[in-house]
Order: C-alpha cells, then structure tokens, then sequence
C-alpha cells in the first residue's frame, strides 16, 4: 500500500507492530516452548493420585522414554498459529480502547494514557485476544499429553466425540 494518507501510514504501522510482534513471539516459543510442555506434564502429574515424576529431570526422563527430545516441541507448530491471530487482535482492542480513552479524557486535553489506565487498556485487549485463541491451546495442550505418531488422529478423534456430544465448547474453554 502507499502511505499517501495518514490511514495509510497507520495501516502500515499497524501491520508493522503485528508483524515485529509475531516474529519476536515465534523466537520466544522456540526458546522457552520445552519449560511449558515440562509445565504440562508435571501439573498433570501433581494432580494425580500417584505421582510419577519427582521433578524436572525426572519429567524430562519421562518424556525421552515417550520419545524423543523433539517430542518437547509437540505442539509448537498449532501455538505458534494461534500467536497470528492473538497478536493482531490484542493490538486491535488496545488501539479500539486507548481511542476510546482519548475520547473520554479529550476534555481535559490529556494525550498520555496513565499507567493503571494502561494496565487496564492492555488487560482488557489481552483477555479479549485470548477469549478467541484458547480453544486452540487447548488443543495444543491434548497433543502434548499424547504421545507417539498418531496423536493428530486421537485428537481429532476426542474433539468429534466432543462434538458429538454437545460438549466441544466446555471442553474447550
């Protein structure tokens, strides 16, 4: 697009601050994605009746006997999906919120957004990016916890019973 008009050049700074965002959350999840499967796997465990993993070494060892060291990146793939959508969306409401803010704050000709108005702003745009996005972590969070070669196929195989049942939306949220 040409940045002829200021829309433009806020499109294009728009689309800029998604696209900055989505690849820095992409070199995040490949550096700290194994510390959430170990995540998953070990508050699966705590609540269980029996506990089988002792810590994180332990729960490592777990998973190599599963797997391989690749299986602490199942998943990856389907979240770092779901951070396209996220990070458009939350930077969409914050915008829509801060506009929003401005025009009632216009009166007193105060452009600065307050930090607890900030926090607030960015809590709302975070809640509403991550209303829409959950379902699939959960998802992503069956895969993890089924291991072996056919896991899509289980998946997609509870997500239909689910369905079937009426349920895919509890179940999913």
């Amino acid at each position: 697009l040409a940045a002829s008009s200021t829309e433009g050049l806020r499109y294009q700074s728009f689309m800029q601050r998604c696209c900055t965002a989505i690849a820095a959350a992409w070199v995040a999840l490949v550096v700290t994605y194994p510390l959430d499967v170990l995540h998953i796997y070990l508050a699966v465990d705590h609540g269980s009746q029996k506990r089988r993993l002792a810590g994180m070494w332990a729960c490592q060892l777990k998973i190599r006997e599963l797997g391989t060291w690749r299986s602490l990146y199942s998943g990856l793939p389907l979240c770092m999906a779901t951070s396209v959508p996220f990070i458009p969306i939350a930077f969409g409401l914050h915008d829509a919120l801060a506009k929003v803010y401005h025009g009632i704050r216009s009166h007193q000709g105060n452009e600065a957004v307050h930090p607890p108005a900030g926090l607030v702003i960015g809590a709302f745009a975070g809640l509403g990016a991550q209303s829409v996005t959950y379902p699939a972590d959960t998802v992503r969070k069956w895969l993890v916890l089924s291991p072996g070669p056919r896991r899509w196929q289980r998946v997609s195989v509870h997500l239909r019973q689910q369905w079937c049942r009426r349920e895919l939306a509890r179940s999913l949220y």
